[in-house]
């Protein structure tokens, strides 16, 4: 393994300059295992900038990896220069994300203490199954998440390019795993490839749940469907209980501002995934495919692939990008959960049954104002949404 953070090869490190980037992302691609379908996407295209100089002056910024400490724990760094992600295992996902030497874009939860049963909320990014109503149907309770995805350890494999991947276990009731791949890509892109892949039990259909927690920022952008059958263009799935300014500067855009005082959710059924948090004339932009098929939360033939939340005590706000509702089965030669190895990476491609992935990229980009008000902003992140820019 690389103990670099970062490397420069050749005579190809390109010169970047504090400009809006707009990144070309082309549409979803079938895996190649015969078992795999793919509701993700690949980026293909586009000059994407970054925000400040490259930590090199001349050659290639290639992505690395190295081995390091987060909270205590064993963690990892990718980097390809300019930005940066650290992943914990032993959380199973990513609790930084930012430039080098830059602000954490990310929510951390503060040193705490947790009751037995209690859910251990520790902030950063992470999968989940959906819908959430069907928790208490799988795992025989409505909340917490399912510990094996959420907050038991993952196991880790470094790979080559820089790239890491992590392994679940089986979550109960749904007897599948979630198996994350990270790495940054040609583009300056970081790519969270998720994939979750049936090994026991009866057949299930869920949904992909990209779950990521950040601090605060000054307003948060989702693209919306003009001809929705919500109010607005949006549905307020948890309603709050005082006012939450909210625009929509277009009809294709929303714009919302967290609120300290009240809980609040909203789902819209967008034509793009993709959603915009914009702090200090800086936007966090999540990207994935949106393929057809039903999504959860919403009216049928008009689900929600993008969701937000507010959560105030703490407080922080959650990015949530949502796959169709796909239906697991397991392999014709699947074996209890007992039976197993307990090194998640050692289990066999014939035990494992369906296996759909759905694939998030972020990036960072400069906006011409730090006045989320300003139309050339709200402007500049509908062009972010653009459905040439994202995949469909």
């Amino acid at each position: 393994m690389n103990s670099s953070l970062f490397s420069c090869r050749a005579s190809r490190c390109l010169a970047w300059g504090s400009v809006l980037i707009l990144s070309a992302v082309s549409a979803g691609a079938q895996d190649q295992n015969a078992n795999t379908q793919n509701s993700g996407g690949q980026n293909t295209g586009g000059q994407n900038t970054a925000l400040f100089d490259p930590l090199c002056e001349t050659g290639e910024c290639a992505p690395a990896i190295s081995e390091t400490q987060f909270g205590g724990r064993v963690a990892y760094t990718l980097t390809d220069g300019k930005s940066e992600a650290v992943i914990v295992p032993s959380l199973g996902r990513v609790m930084r994300y930012g430039l080098v030497n830059g602000a954490n874009q990310l929510w951390v939860a503060p040193p705490t203490q947790y009751k037995p049963g209690e859910w251990r909320n520790m902030g950063g990014d992470k999968t989940w199954p959906a819908p959430q109503t069907h928790w208490a149907t799988w795992q025989k309770q409505a909340w917490p998440p399912a510990p094996a995805w959420d907050s038991e350890p993952h196991q880790a494999e470094v790979l080559s390019g820089g790239r890491l991947r992590t392994y679940s276990g089986v979550g109960e009731g749904i007897g599948a795993r979630v198996v994350r791949e990270y790495g940054f890509n040609a583009q300056g892109e970081f790519v969270i490839e998720q994939a979750v892949e049936k090994l026991v039990g009866p057949p299930v259909q869920l949904s992909i749940w990209s779950v990521t927690q950040i601090v605060p920022p000054d307003a948060i952008f989702l693209p919306t469907n003009p001809q929705s059958p919500f109010k607005n263009n949006f549905h307020w799935l948890n309603k709050p209980q005082r006012d939450v300014a909210w625009s929509s500067p277009t009809p294709t855009l929303l714009q919302v501002q967290p609120h300290t005082q009240t809980t609040y959710k909203i789902g819209v059924d967008a034509p793009v995934a993709a959603i915009a948090a914009v702090n200090d004339g800086v936007a966090f932009v999540q990207r994935a495919a949106r393929p057809e098929g039903e999504y959860p939360d919403g009216a049928l033939g008009a689900g929600f692939p993008l969701e937000l939340w507010n959560n105030i005590d703490p407080h922080y706000n959650e990015l949530e990008i949502l796959s169709p509702l796909r239906t697991y089965k397991s392999s014709a030669r699947a074996v209890p959960v007992s039976q197993l190895p307990t090194d998640f990476t050692q289990i066999q491609p014939s035990q494992i049954g369906t296996r759909w992935k759905h694939t998030i990229r972020w990036s960072l980009h400069r906006l011409p104002s730090a006045d989320v008000n300003a139309p050339e902003v709200q402007s500049a992140v509908e062009q972010l949404f653009a459905p040439s820019k994202a995949a469909t």
